[in-house]
């Protein structure tokens, strides 16, 4: 498939999983309070930290082996990772039930079966991915996009069907997110089992302990800095929680997923260009060269101009899409668009 078609696939598929928060504010900020949203965010926050630990970065290991390993090996190295997946995730979802029941501040109040769900959820998260690297791999994008956005149709589904049929307010957004990643996860696991990329052989105790030793050499090293980098992208969150509370937490969670469209923007941008600078590169001519440095410099000037573009919108249009109690959020986005452009 054409490089760039495969990237624009790609660049799609994140715009649409990305923008289930974003679609969902509405509803949201109309039918919960600060505080109940507040919970949601403080929920989000703690499946993102788990999925470091919870994965292993297992999803990376398989990407990788599809070019390293006999193509022989991959079912049962594939399988080895599910397995590891799932024992790790468990083994999580403990330690963090007693964590949040200990210490609750850690968590920022949330109760402990939504905590231990969280890393439930983390887990869930990396199997579904270990389908979609592996695909990625393979250069079936269209496959993972499919699937991609199929889990984002299901995320909204069932948080509309929790909060509306059932009135569980922000639990059932925290529901809709735990149930449509497990079930995303059980049907990435089943077509990994149909397609034959993944199979339980028996292959002795010793190569099955070697198949375990590879992907916990690669994981658990890549721990710290994964792990470091989610508390990065929550640390703000993280400190308003713990200093402000979650009524705060709530309004400045509005604000920052308002503020992320920015970051899709330009996370989708960097996906749909990277196959042309590639591309380019390797045309090997001044002219293409001259192009990718071209476009360097133009995004220099464009994405913060779009930034304070979008700024003015939301400042006028925010308070027709957001409930009232969360207008107060609107001022502070101009500072995670602004991010979301130094990003770009």
């Amino acid at each position: 498939m054409n490089v760039l078609r495969a990237g624009t696939i790609y660049a799609a598929a994140n715009v649409a999983a990305a923008a289930v928060p974003f679609l969902l504010l509405p509803v949201l900020t109309r039918e919960l309070d600060p505080a109940a949203f507040g919970q949601v965010v403080q929920f989000m926050i703690i499946m993102t930290i788990c999925i470091p630990i919870a994965g292993l970065s297992i999803h990376g290991a398989i990407g990788a082996a599809w070019f390293n390993r006999p193509r022989e090996t991959m079912p049962q190295f594939v399988a080895a990772a599910a397995t590891l997946v799932a024992v790790v995730t468990l083994s999580v979802s403990i330690v963090t039930f007693g964590i949040a029941t200990a210490y609750p501040q850690l968590v920022g109040g949330l109760p402990p079966t939504w905590a231990a769900l969280a890393a439930i959820t983390a887990g869930a998260n990396v199997l579904l991915q270990c389908r979609l690297v592996l695909w990625q791999s393979q250069q079936k994008p269209i496959a993972n996009a499919t699937v991609q956005i199929g889990g984002s149709v299901l995320n909204i589904a069932l948080s509309l069907f929790f909060i509306f049929a059932l009135g569980w307010g922000g639990e059932g957004r925290n529901a809709g997110i735990t149930v449509s990643a497990c079930l995303m996860a059980l049907f990435a696991v089943c077509l990994l089992a149909r397609s034959g990329d993944m199979r339980l052989v028996s292959a002795g105790f010793d190569h099955s302990q070697r198949l375990y030793a590879d992907l916990l050499r690669f994981g658990v090293p890549l721990v710290p800095h994964a792990l470091a980098g989610a508390v990065l992208v929550n640390a703000d969150r993280i400190a308003v929680s713990t200093a402000l509370g979650g009524e705060a937490l709530g309004i400045y969670g509005v604000a920052w997923q308002l503020g992320s469209v920015m970051t899709v923007l330009t996370d989708a941008a960097t996906k749909a260009f990277t196959p042309v600078a590639y591309q380019l590169l390797q045309t090997n001519t001044e002219q293409a060269r001259l192009r990718i440095v071209g476009i360097a410099y133009t995004s220099i000037l464009v994405w913060p101009a779009l930034a304070l573009l979008l700024w003015v919108l939301l400042l006028f249009l925010g308070p027709h899409f957001i409930g009232p109690q969360f207008h107060g959020a609107l001022p502070m986005t101009l500072w995670f668009l602004l991010g979301g452009a130094a990003v770009g």
